[in-house]
């Protein structure tokens, strides 16, 4: 959803949806390396099969308006690339501007869930609720709102 208009009309029917103790959860990506020009690429070793490689392709990001085109490729074992296989062309939002949406579609509470660190320096997996969160190069968050 790129307009705000989209957004709150989507979030008012989670909301309407939701029973009387549900929740709803986004998950949530950003950071400085969220929205630089990049291609990363992972090779993931599959039994009996070979090598994929997957690459996450940030093709752009235009600051003014906030949107964010992303791609994902692959590449099988016998070398046959697969391009666009998944395209994003997003509106990057920020925490702040979800959650005050969140509250103004009736959510009675809101919430940010960051991961936490180890002594390594390197996530757990596992999320606690937050008001403060570091801007690291990317990371992953969950917004979440509790009818």
């Amino acid at each position: 959803f790129k307009k705000r208009a989209e957004l709150i009309t989507y979030f008012k029917a989670a909301y309407k949806n939701l029973s009387s103790d549900g929740i709803f959860i986004l998950e949530m990506a950003g950071g400085p390396g969220f929205i630089q020009t990049a291609r990363e690429q992972r090779t993931y070793k599959m039994k009996g099969v070979g090598k994929y490689t997957y690459y996450w392709d940030q093709k752009s990001y235009d600051p003014v308006n906030a949107y964010g085109l992303y791609a994902i490729h692959f590449k099988e074992p016998n070398g046959k690339m697969h391009k666009n296989v998944f395209v994003y062309d997003w509106r990057v939002w920020t925490i702040p501007e979800l959650l005050e949406i969140m509250m103004e579609c009736g959510f009675s509470d809101v919430a940010t869930y960051w991961e936490t660190t180890g002594d390594d320096g390197k996530g757990t997996g596992e999320y606690v609720r937050t008001e403060l969160g570091t801007n690291d190069y990317a990371w992953i968050a969950f917004v979440v709102g509790i009818k």
